[in-house]
């Protein structure tokens, strides 16, 4: 309905300017953009207009350019929620927030959701809180960038960043892959296999030694193209070369274990982004086709093995805490252990 309606009012202003057939293509776009304004201002009134037929009255907020539509009695919340939101999404995207202008959202009780209205929406439980409100806008606005191929996954809020990093060392430690392994030991050359962040000649003998496709085989037997394989059994046997035909016939490059998944690319990233400042993510986001290594320097403004740096020296710092239990705590754990033991020991099902 918005976009019939903002249709509507360009080609009624069209109508009404003089002719324009003996013009040349300059003057026409000279003219196009001085009705621009109309078109965006005539969208905006067709946007409240289908946001009111939808939902009924709603009160509209605007923070920065994020544009939200609330329920009378949710105003306050969604207020609040994004006063909070928009300094954090200037500082997810930069300059690339001009994106977000285009987009709106309809805070609105959870009970009165209905599908088509056009937008984001955010639903309120009845125990809604402003919390959950921000929550939501800021990962529905990732979706505006869309998905990013490298990453497996959408980059946007991270409400837990210290958790991610703790995943990443996990990762980072316990990946069964020759490249992580050869990163974890400050082999900057293997952190970059291990994140494609270039094309890889031969993945297979790259991220992997003789035990990693053995049992990367092993964990993929369940896939009947891996299953089926007459090659499978003498892999699963030991013979390495049938392990590398196994998964060289894998019909789906992508079924094949990555070293890193978008748990650490995610973090590498942030990383870059982090230390690049002011426009790094629009220097990430400017050209998807350049390979995910040109795309980290630009947007970090570093070179590749600088920041490969950076990140392994901060994942490592994020390693879990030990804790240590007190001597009597132990003590107590083996007497109870043993006292247990003894009480199933004398019950009749032992005799």
């Amino acid at each position: 309905m918005s976009e019939r309606r903002a249709v509507v009012v360009l080609l009624a202003a069209l109508a009404a300017a003089a002719p324009t057939a003996a013009q040349d293509v300059a003057a026409l776009r000279a003219r196009l953009a001085r009705l621009e304004p109309t078109w965006r201002a005539a969208a905006r009134a067709a946007a409240r207009a289908d946001s009111t037929g939808t939902y009924g009255p709603l009160d509209t907020i605007r923070v920065g350019l994020l544009t939200v539509f609330a329920a009378p009695k949710l105003t306050a919340m969604a207020q609040e929620a994004a006063t909070r939101a928009w300094p954090t999404l200037d500082s997810l995207y930069g300059a690339e927030t001009a994106r977000l202008a285009q987009e709106r959202w309809h805070v609105v009780p959870a009970t009165q959701v209905v599908s088509g209205g056009g937008g984001f929406v955010v639903p309120v439980p009845s125990e809604g809180t402003a919390d959950l409100i921000l929550t939501d806008i800021l990962v529905q606005a990732s979706y505006v960038y869309g998905e990013d191929h490298w990453l497996g996954t959408f980059y946007g809020y991270e409400p837990h960043p210290e958790r991610a990093l703790v995943d990443a060392y996990i990762e980072l430690v316990t990946a069964p892959s020759l490249a992580a392994r050869g990163c974890l030991l400050n082999d900057l050359s293997k952190c970059a296999i291990a994140f494609e962040l270039e094309p890889t000649a031969d993945p297979i003998l790259q991220w992997y030694d003789a035990a990693d496709r053995r049992r990367a085989v092993i964990d993929l037997s369940w896939r009947p193209e891996v299953r089926d394989q007459a090659s499978g059994a003498a892999c699963r046997g030991g013979s390495d070369p049938a392990c590398i035909e196994v998964l060289r016939n894998m019909p789906f490059a992508w079924a094949l274990p990555r070293p890193f998944t978008s748990v650490s690319r995610t973090s590498l990233l942030r990383a870059a982004l982090r230390i690049g400042g002011n426009g790094a993510y629009s220097r990430w986001h400017a050209d998807p086709k350049r390979s995910p290594a040109a795309r980290l320097r630009s947007a970090a403004a570093v070179p590749t093995d600088s920041l490969l740096a950076i990140w392994r020296a901060e994942v490592l710092a994020a390693r879990p805490k030990t804790v240590a239990i007190p001597n009597r705590t132990a003590w107590l754990a083996v007497c109870w252990g043993t006292l247990l033991a003894l009480i199933a020991m004398r019950s009749s099902r032992w005799r």
